[in-house]
Order: structure tokens, then sequence, then C-alpha cells
């Protein structure tokens, strides 16, 4: 049977992970794939991302298969593994920064004609175009989008791993991840992450398990740098260790179970002012370079 192959982007996680969910679905044999390309910058951030994948690579190997790394422009590492695989699906999640966007209509043009192509909205509440101001305008000042994001309605409910994920067992060529020199060498200055952080789905989601006991006192304490007292939970959001779904969700049920507090509802709408960051990006695409 044809394979099907699955782009992972900013969405490096197995639950909750829309493209996954749909590429299971599809019944064919699923390719999981990652292509380190320019946007994969930042020192500390390429220390997470190292780590990052390596979890994703573990999470896939239990399941009997591994992930293919690649470095290149998308389109062109695609349209390699599709000439390789006979592939005839593609499944991804949507970004939205310029250049991202930019990637992804280069796939688009290049790979239509070949294979199906499934692109999914897997990473903010509600997609940047869906809220609008009443003359169809884009928002520029938090409060308002803020409310008319909450009007739109509750996301859709946090979905398992699918029971059943048809990963194809391969023998591609695939760079080591080791090979992609995200670590910092000489020197090594990154003792003060490894001590910090533990990057990867399931520290992501043990720290959602901790919701009531962050969000208990977020709104008077979030701002106090003598304290530990953030969510921790941004560079898991960043990489989709975790989806923002599960820790709306996760916020939803204190409240629905009474155990909220004003930190629940303070911590739920810094999950919009993220939405709100992508929202700007998205509709005023020269603000890094612009006021």
């Amino acid at each position: 049977m044809q394979p099907v192959l699955l782009w992972f982007r900013r969405n490096l996680r197995l639950s909750d992970n829309a493209a996954l969910t749909a590429a299971a679905a599809s019944g064919r044999p699923v390719i999981p794939v990652y292509i380190f390309d320019e946007e994969d910058i930042g020192g500390a951030s390429r220390w997470w991302l190292h780590h990052s994948l390596a979890s994703l690579d573990r999470d896939l190997r239990q399941k009997g298969t591994s992930l293919v790394l690649r470095s290149g422009p998308p389109d062109e590492e695609l349209g390699k593994l599709v000439a390789q695989t006979g592939a005839t699906g593609l499944y991804y999640a949507k970004r939205y920064e310029p250049l991202a966007r930019r990637q992804e209509a280069d796939v688009d043009a290049c790979l239509q004609a070949r294979l199906d192509i499934h692109a999914f909205d897997d990473s903010l509440l509600n997609h940047p175009e869906r809220v609008m101001t009443g003359s169809g305008t884009p928002y520029r000042i938090f409060t308002p989008f803020w409310k008319s994001s909450v009007a739109v309605g509750d996301p859709p409910p946090p979905q398992p791993v699918p029971d059943k994920v048809g990963l194809a067992s391969h023998s591609l060529d695939s760079l080591s991840l080791s090979g992609l020199n995200l670590l910092p060498a000489e020197p090594d200055w990154a003792q003060g992450l490894r001590d910090t952080w533990e990057p990867g789905e399931s520290h992501g989601l043990r720290r959602i398990d901790d919701i009531e006991e962050i969000a208990r006192d977020y709104d008077r304490s979030r701002d106090r740098p003598d304290l530990d007292a953030t969510s921790r939970l941004s560079p898991y959001l960043h990489f989709g260790e975790v989806s923002i779904r599960q820790v709306w969700h996760s916020l939803h049920q204190l409240e629905l179970q009474g155990r909220s507090t004003p930190g629940t509802a303070s911590l739920r709408r810094q999950l919009y002012w993220r939405d709100f960051s992508t929202y700007m990006l998205y509709h005023f695409p020269t603000i890094p370079d612009e006021p």
C-alpha cells in the first residue's frame, strides 16, 4: 500500500495532533518527517529543538518507526520523499509566520499535482481570520480582540493519540540528529538549560497535570521575578509538544469543577495573548521590521 507523509513542524507531539489523526484515519502507512530549515535559529531554541526531536523520535520508535530527518527547502525535500516512496498524501500543520506561509505556498505549488495535501490549523485557539472587527478588519488592540475571541466559543476538546496508527517501517535515508549541530559545543553554555528544563511531550503533559497549582496565584505572582510563578509552558507550546487546546481545557475543567481561582482566568487570558501575537504577525507581516 502506498504511504502518506506526515510533515512535523511546530507540532512535535503525538497526542491532540490534527495532522497525525487525519493521516492515521487515511488507513495508509504513515512516514513521519521533520525538515530542518532556515527558521530553526537561536541558540537556546536550537538546543530545545534537538531534545524535542529526540523525544519525538523515541516515541515514534516505540510505535515501530523512526523520524526521517532532512534539511533544506521543504518543497524540495518533500518532493524527493514523494519520488522515493510513491507517497500519495501529505499531512501537516499550518504555521503563520511570513516565511512559513511562503514555504507552504511553495509546497502546494510543487506537489499538489502529485499527491493529496491536507493542511491543518492546529496551533491557535482561533485562526487569525476568524476573529475580525465588525467592519471586517483585524483588531489592533488586545482587549477587544480577546473579547471577540472568547465570543467565538470554546475550542474543540483535545484528542488522544489515535488507537490505530499505521506508522510505516522504512529504510529511508535520514540525517543524524547530531549532524544537525543544534547543540552548543565550544563553549558548551547550555548547563543552565539542562538544569532548568526537560523538553519533550511527556514533560509538557506533566506540566499541564500541575495546572491547578500553577494557576492558583498566577494573577498575583506571575510578574514577580523573585518567585517561580510563571507557567513554564511557553517552550512546550512553541514547539507544539503540547497543544493550546490541552492547556485551555485543563483550565476550563478547574472552572467546571468549582476549583478555579482568579489565577485560573488570568492564565487562560494569557493563552489569548499568545494568539494575539501570532494574529498581529499574520495580518501585519512587516511588524518584525516596521512599526
